[in-house]
Parts: structure tokens; C-alpha cells; sequence
């Protein structure tokens, strides 16, 4: 679950309240599971609600939003479509 690491990091970094107070923001996991098939491989795909929780933020959403969705274009595409 690197995923929650490269998100919280990109924000911290694109927010400056969040980057001079990151203790304003919690991520979490919720409703995990693996998923996986009955092939020859043994490859599996980790499936998960990514809470995105941030306390205390007086600025402009856009802020939080815009960051969230070049992340989500660089990580995660196939949520984009």
C-alpha cells in the first residue's frame, strides 16, 4: 500500500497549510480485501476505499481538490474514466 504514502506526500507538498501543519491530514484505509485469480501466477491486486480526511483547513478547496486530481491522473487513470 504505497499508494497512501505517494498521495498524503503529494498533497503535503502541493498544500502549503497542510506542508506547515501535516498532522491536519489522516488517510485510511476502509473495506480491504485481495483480489485475485485462478491462474498460473500468483499476482493479486489489493483492493481498498482510501479515506481522505483533513481537520482544520481554512483555505479554498480547490486547493485540496486540484492536487487530489493530478494525483489521481498520474496513479490512478482508470478511476479518471
Amino acid at each position: 500500500m504505497q499508494k497512501h504514502k505517494s498521495l498524503r506526500k503529494a498533497l503535503i507538498n502541493a498544500v502549503p497549510q497542510l506542508r506547515n501543519n501535516p498532522d491536519m491530514l489522516r488517510l485510511f484505509a476502509d473495506n480491504g480485501h485481495t483480489d485475485s485469480r485462478l491462474e498460473s501466477s500468483l499476482s493479486f491486486e489489493k483492493v481498498y476505499v482510501l479515506n481522505v480526511v483533513v481537520t482544520d483547513f481554512t483555505g479554498d478547496l480547490d486547493l485540496i481538490f486540484v492536487p487530489v486530481q493530478a494525483w489521481l491522473r498520474e496513479h490512478q487513470p482508470d478511476i479518471m474514466t
